[in-house]
């Protein structure tokens, strides 16, 4: 028999459609606009295989950000149950693959879904293409509760503070929070463990800088995956913009070419999400 989250996540096209996304957040909405030009399909991980040109499009976005994509991709592939994928006519411009079934829940009450990677074609990035992927998944995981009385919480990890300022509206009761010194609820740190175990991480304790330690903080557990030059700077600049506060990143001295990351824990918004399109934003 399936279990409740493979009957409610089959393989579906969403024709929802957009590039530019400008969001305005009303009291119980976050609308986000879009022009008619980009489909958000979603698929599962063996529908995405049947096509060889599928595997091919998207190991071809993914090398444009990591030096080796060969790893990461593999690894994100067998642990996926599922892909949302931005298209303009035939061809992937971004995707986000996703584990909807990890295994894991938080004492029994809350079951974790596992964003794993997300990438997005060069010439599309900071255009909010990763924004509306972001959307639709998190609208499936919000009707997913509603119609079965059950909470779920995300998690993921990242290495730049850019990941987060762009999906952070979507969520609520992220852990660690972005204080200075990362603020967490203790219940949460149990999770953290279980999710290395099944991860298989070891975490590098012994180049933590300057001797911090912080549970959501994970040294060393990527080492396999690299990025270019190009994405390093872009990851840099990011950190150095004055803008953003990066106090966890500025504080644990993230290194991500020696596979650092920040764990990250959040609840799907109670918002409701509306996509609205938008002729004046089309392509």
């Amino acid at each position: 028999m399936l279990s409740p989250i493979k009957r409610f996540f089959p393989s579906s096209i969403l024709q929802t459609r957009s590039m530019v996304i400008k969001l305005c957040q009303c009291q119980n909405s976050i609308q986000i606009s879009y022009p008619p030009s980009v489909q958000i399909e979603k698929l599962t991980i063996q529908e995405l295989l049947k096509p060889s040109s599928n595997m091919k499009n998207i190991c071809d976005i993914t090398a444009q950000s990591f030096g080796d994509p060969s790893y990461r991709m593999n690894d994100a592939i067998v642990q996926s149950t599922h892909i949302y994928l931005a298209r303009i006519k035939s061809r992937y411009i971004g995707y986000l693959m996703v584990d909807f079934e990890f295994g894991l829940s938080v004492y029994n009450e809350e079951s974790l879904i596992y964003p794993i990677l997300g990438c997005i074609d060069p010439t599309w990035k900071r255009k909010g293409i990763m924004r509306f992927i972001v959307g639709h998944f998190v609208r499936d995981i919000q009707q997913y509760q509603q119609q079965n009385s059950r909470k779920v919480l995300v998690w993921f990890t990242t290495v730049t503070p850019y990941m987060i300022r762009t999906v952070q509206d979507f969520y609520i009761n992220i852990q660690p929070g972005d204080d200075e010194y990362g603020s967490y609820d203790p219940k949460y740190v149990p999770v953290i463990e279980q999710i290395q175990s099944k991860m298989n991480w070891k975490v590098d304790h012994d180049h933590s800088r300057n001797g911090n330690r912080h549970p959501f903080i994970q040294y060393g557990i990527l080492k396999n995956t690299s990025y270019n030059n190009e994405e390093l700077e872009r990851i840099q600049k990011v950190i150095s913009n004055p803008k953003y506060r990066v106090n966890l990143f500025h504080r644990f001295q993230l290194d991500p070419q020696k596979g650092d990351r920040i764990l990250y824990l959040a609840e799907p918004t109670n918002k409701k999400l509306e996509f609205v399109p938008d002729s004046q934003q089309n392509i």
